[in-house]
């Protein structure tokens, strides 16, 4: 798609020509020009009835870091994280009845500020549209971000963690949308490696012989074993675990996490692993010492693509690092089962660029779309939770502790 017809600002410069937010479940508009009929889906039933068709785009057209775009990833996010002041506002392009475009998009009123973000916050990794880059331009891109934005009387458009390399990101540069918040995700190309000697290599002597010795620890300390789970019963007593390892290991560093403080965020959890009819590609593995997991990560696999999304250990085992001996066993399953990205996500800690060889930056953008959502971004309203954020965690770990006592987090 070329953004030279990309002309966002232009269509929603005025507040007039926004206007006030339509009635749900109706049909809105026919892209201008373009033999692309686009629809405002915003109720449950128009959402399941979606779901074929955006099965077969995404086969067809969508890339493997688009797990968090597949409808059945965005159905979990739906019945666990949707509130009553949430307005889904989902954009769907079709070319002789064929689905062609899905903008999956939800709306929210803060402070008298209706802002457009993408469904999927605070679990989904990257944000992005999926589409038939054959069949559909930037302009009915445009459109249908103009359609969306009209009916649900849109000030700002909020898109998170916006990978540079997504059919999105051009977009919203070509713009001028601005960048608020930057971060790295790196990841490791699996395509040229054979074993997990190759990734050993990447490590100095000195780091291989640490590695060593903590693997030959842990065997020492009893029956080690390594297990992966899909969907189903086991994979939900697993996601529980995780959940109360990861709480404990934060809860022990003071680190603030509005995620994990979110009832929803496990809930949401919950309902990936147990319901199996809506498969998102959950990859649970598993270290246990004696039977008992000391280490899991959570996981998900799209097309090739393994996305590390929740990791955990349990620190009573800390120095024996179950973390690392968890994540050597799933990248040896991962190259037997012909993974080729093991994409680690943003943020790039410092363990994550050790092992990486590929990185690609991940940026969150603000487009005003009404006065007063210039006025907004004019006074960097935006920033708030980044900002807090990043002095909260700038905190020593005792402090920490003690602040989020008093905030009740």
């Amino acid at each position: 798609m070329s953004s030279n017809d990309w002309r966002f600002n232009v269509l929603l410069e005025e507040p007039a020509n926004i206007g006030s937010p339509a009635e749900p479940g109706t049909r809105c508009a026919r892209a201008h020009r373009s033999e692309i009929v686009l629809e405002i889906v915003d109720t449950w039933d128009q959402f399941e009835n979606l779901r074929d068709d955006w099965d077969r785009l995404i086969a067809a057209a969508g890339a493997g870091p688009q797990v968090f775009q597949k409808h059945s990833w965005i159905w979990h996010w739906w019945r666990t994280f949707l509130g009553p002041a949430q307005r889904p506002a989902i954009v769907t392009g079709r070319r002789y009845e064929q689905l062609v475009l899905v903008v999956p998009l939800v709306a929210e009123s803060r402070f008298g500020v209706r802002t457009l973000s993408f469904m999927g916050d605070p679990v989904s990794q990257y944000s992005d549209i999926v589409c038939d880059r054959e069949a559909v331009s930037s302009a009915d891109v445009l459109a249908g971000l103009t359609l969306a934005a009209r009916a649900v009387g849109a000030d700002l458009l909020d898109a998170r963690r916006v990978r540079e390399d997504g059919a999105l990101s051009a977009l919203l540069q070509g713009e001028g949308a601005r960048v608020t918040d930057v971060q790295i995700a790196p990841a490791m190309n699996f395509s040229d490696i054979d074993s997990l000697a190759d990734i050993d290599g990447r490590f100095s002597g000195r780091m291989r012989r640490n590695r060593r010795k903590k693997r030959n620890r842990l065997l020492e300390a009893g029956e080690v074993s390594f297990r992966i789970v899909g969907e189903g019963a086991e994979a939900l007593e697993i996601v529980e675990r995780a959940l109360e390892l990861k709480t404990g290991w934060l809860a022990h560093h003071g680190i603030v996490s509005k995620a994990f403080a979110d009832a929803r965020f496990g809930d949401f959890w919950r309902s990936v692993a147990g319901v199996g009819d809506h498969a998102v590609g959950l990859t649970a593995s598993v270290l246990e010492l004696d039977d008992q997991p000391i280490a899991i990560e959570l996981g998900l696999r799209h097309k090739s693509v393994h996305c590390a999304h929740v990791g955990a250990f349990d620190i009573a085992f800390e120095n024996l690092s179950p973390g690392t001996a968890q994540m050597d066993a799933l990248f040896e399953a991962c190259i037997a089962d012909g993974i080729e990205s093991y994409d680690m996500l943003a943020p790039a800690d410092s363990y994550k660029q050790r092992l990486a060889d590929q990185f690609v930056q991940v940026r969150d953008f603000v487009l005003p779309l009404s006065a007063k959502g210039r006025a907004c971004d004019l006074l960097r309203l935006t920033e708030g939770r980044i900002i807090a954020k990043a002095a909260m965690n700038g905190l020593p770990p005792s402090l920490r502790k003690l602040v989020k006592s008093a905030l009740g987090v």
